[in-house]
């Protein structure tokens, strides 16, 4: 994982400033906040492993992938430090490689994507715990996001643009419902559902009732993601696994307060 300002270095060294104009992310990385997001969507972020996935799936240049989208490149490098931000991109010296998130992202099996997308959406710490501080709540009006948005670092000039982004990200992950004022965990496959009704449903049911199948496949349904014993399994990879672990504890047992569990990776010694 690329913790506080590294996302923008880690895309932005190399020469991405082009004739003496910075790029918006270049711009954005002198507006700083103490979160990192996305300043492109899920949807464009896809739009780059699409292109990558299109040339066989090898590793590509920074220049080879852009030379297959197309624009500008002020919007191509938010494209792609939203793709490194989501997970689904990682860069091994000068070259970008896809990573399993991404490919399951593009998988044909509709069930396989749609989790993907989910996962995808909850890889930035920051989406985490808005998605968390929302948890079961109707959406506020615009000001009242944003202001979430400040709460967990986002500086006050880069607000709207980060609600902007999430909001369309939510959407396109289908985190956020019709009408657009709750944050409710999409219904994948055959009872994969995270939403606030089930909490409801469950939290009124009496100790002599049977627990709903559909939740108890949500924390046993985890265990079935867990890779073979003795396999590699890197951090960033447990980390994305403990936090839908987290919100799926979360979507079938009350808290009775409104403290919020984070996830995070550093390296030891730190």
């Amino acid at each position: 994982m690329i913790d506080n300002h590294k996302a923008d270095e880690f895309l932005l060294e190399d020469n991405f400033v082009v004739d003496g104009e910075a790029s918006e992310a270049k711009t954005a990385s002198r507006i700083r906040s103490e979160a990192v997001f996305p300043y492109a969507s899920l949807e464009d972020a896809q739009s780059i492993i699409q292109i990558m996935h299109a040339a066989g799936g090898v590793p590509l240049s920074r220049d080879q992938i852009q030379a297959r989208i197309g624009g500008g490149r002020s919007l191509f490098i938010s494209k792609l430090s939203a793709a490194v931000i989501f997970g689904l991109v990682t860069r091994t010296d000068r070259t970008f490689r896809m990573t399993p998130l991404a490919h399951r992202m593009l998988s044909d099996n509709a069930d396989v994507m749609a989790q993907a997308r989910v996962d995808a959406l909850l890889t930035p710490e920051l989406y985490n715990k808005i998605i968390e501080h929302f948890r079961g709540m109707q959406l506020p009006g615009r000001e009242g996001v944003e202001n979430a948005f400040r709460r967990f670092g986002v500086s006050e000039k880069q607000k709207d643009r980060a609600r902007q982004v999430f909001e369309r990200s939510a959407l396109y992950a289908g985190y956020l419902n019709s009408a657009r004022d709750r944050l409710v965990a999409p219904v994948i496959g055959s009872g994969q559902s995270v939403t606030t009704e089930s909490r409801a449903i469950t939290s009124q049911a009496t100790n002599t009732e049977d627990p709903d199948p559909s939740e108890e496949k949500l924390i046993r349904g985890m265990l079935d993601l867990l890779p073979k014993i003795g396999s590699e399994w890197k951090a960033e990879e447990r980390a994305r696994w403990l936090r839908r672990l987290s919100n799926n504890l979360a979507a079938v047992y009350d808290a009775d307060d409104d403290e919020v569990i984070e996830i995070k990776i550093r390296k030891q010694g730190d």
